[in-house]
């Protein structure tokens, strides 16, 4: 009994406080590589040609996904309500719309670059369908988690 308490007491002492706050999205998120900023080429600021995204994770399980705007300034912010790995490379995510509704998103992630598979909007609106813009046919940009 004395050697059980002293191994709680030490696992207790040696899990960091952050890792004790988090919840299941954030890890989920983490675990998954979606946290920091991502860019088509990290190299490079966001622009048009270059689209890039900050996704948050807050110690309370609050995740989001911010655009970042050419002119390198956060652009919108979108809460995301649900996230769970669904298969080892791919990500299920729901972000809440301004205004209500909210876009379920799959993305896929492959040896640190990621690229949406899937995207239907809570009104029923396919975007993308087997990573193509459904209105274009176009594949979408793929992003590279950047080391800052």
């Amino acid at each position: 009994m004395r050697l059980f308490a002293l191994v709680v007491l030490a696992v207790g002492v040696l899990t960091p406080v952050d890792a004790a706050r988090a919840g299941p999205m954030a890890d989920a998120m983490a675990a998954f590589g979606l946290n920091g900023r991502l860019a088509v080429d990290c190299a490079r600021p966001p622009s048009a040609d270059n689209p890039t995204v900050v996704y948050r994770l807050a110690d309370d399980d609050r995740v989001s996904r911010t655009l970042m705007e050419p002119n390198g300034r956060e652009g919108p912010t979108y809460p995301i309500s649900v996230a769970r790995i669904v298969a080892s490379d791919r990500i299920a995510i729901r972000e809440k719309l301004p205004g209500g509704g909210h876009i379920d998103v799959v993305i896929r992630g492959v040896g640190g670059r990621f690229n949406t598979v899937d995207s239907v909007s809570s009104g029923g609106t396919v975007f993308v369908r087997d990573g193509l813009l459904v209105d274009t046919g176009r594949p979408l940009a793929t992003f590279t988690r950047c080391g800052d």
